[in-house]
C-alpha cells in the first residue's frame, strides 16, 4: 500500500482508529486525574492549572503531528506513536500538580 501514488501509512484505517482510541484514552486519563485530585483542582487556581495542563498537552500533540508532517519521509516517526508513549507522563503530571495544589 505504500507504493508511489498509493496510500501513505498515515492514511490507513487502522492508523485513524489508533488516533481516535489515543484521544479517547487521553480524555479518560485527564478526567480520571481530575476526579482523583478533585480537591487539588477545585477553586480558581486549580481549574486554571487543569486547563493549562490540557492546553500544554494539546500543544504537545500539535507539535509532534507537525514534526511528522514536516519531516523527510525517511525520518518520519508517527506522531501517534509518540502520543501513546506520552500518555502516562501526562497523567502522572496531572496527578502531581493536583496533589501539590491539594496539599496547600
Amino acid at each position: 500500500m505504500n507504493q508511489a501514488g498509493g496510500n501513505r501509512p498515515r492514511d490507513t484505517t487502522l492508523r485513524r482508529f489508533r488516533e481516535v482510541v489515543c484521544f479517547g484514552c487521553a480524555l479518560v486519563l485527564w478526567l480520571l486525574a481530575w476526579r482523583v485530585e478533585s480537591s487539588g483542582f477545585a477553586g480558581h487556581r486549580g481549574r486554571g492549572a487543569l486547563v493549562a495542563l490540557g492546553a500544554l498537552e494539546t500543544l504537545w500533540l500539535m507539535l509532534i503531528f507537525w514534526r511528522e508532517q514536516s519531516a523527510a519521509k525517511a525520518d518520519q516517526v508517527p506522531w501517534i506513536t509518540l502520543a501513546w508513549a506520552s500518555l502516562p507522563a501526562w497523567c502522572a503530571l496531572q496527578l502531581l500538580v493536583g496533589s501539590l495544589l491539594g496539599s496547600r
